[in-house]
């Protein structure tokens, strides 16, 4: 590999990176219908999928201090989406969990992105279609392999 081929895939990848962004990222739109954000969105699959999830650690995940997380957390607690809860092991760890509600809301979300993505992709024949998710398994494939340092 050399260092010009890793040049020509950067410069790919930051022309790729908007595009995606543009055409197929439309969760931001469905999620503004619903007085959601995206950082509250990705806070509710982290609770869905890891729950119950101790706040610090829900923090480190998302990357935001403990302060921005309650926060976060508050306007999801107020939804009815997330409860806060006492670690029944150690009371001064307070665990986050999704409800019913917040469940139900995920799957209402997914249906909505899954409809506006629909949309975009009837522009595509059947084959570019099947072309199309053999690259983006190969892509992912490949990313799988990748670690990004900070």
């Amino acid at each position: 590999m050399t260092r010009e081929s890793v040049k020509n895939l950067i410069e790919e990848l930051m022309i790729l990176m908007p595009n995606y962004r543009k055409n197929f990222s439309q969760p931001t739109r469905v999620l503004r219908k619903f007085n959601i954000s995206h950082t509250q969105h990705i806070c509710l699959i982290l609770v869905a999928e890891k729950g119950p999830i101790s706040m610090s650690e829900l923090a480190a995940e998302l990357y935001v201090s403990n302060q921005r997380l309650t926060k976060i957390v508050d306007s999801l607690v107020a939804y009815g989406f997330v409860e806060r809860k006492e670690d029944k092991t150690n009371r001064r760890i307070i665990l986050a969990e999704i409800t019913e509600k917040g469940q139900k809301q995920l799957e209402h979300f997914k249906n909505c992105f899954y409809e506006q993505l629909y949309n975009n992709f009837d522009k595509l024949s059947d084959e570019e279609i099947e072309i199309f998710i053999k690259d983006v398994k190969e892509i992912n494939s490949i990313l799988n392999k990748v670690t990004v340092s900070d």
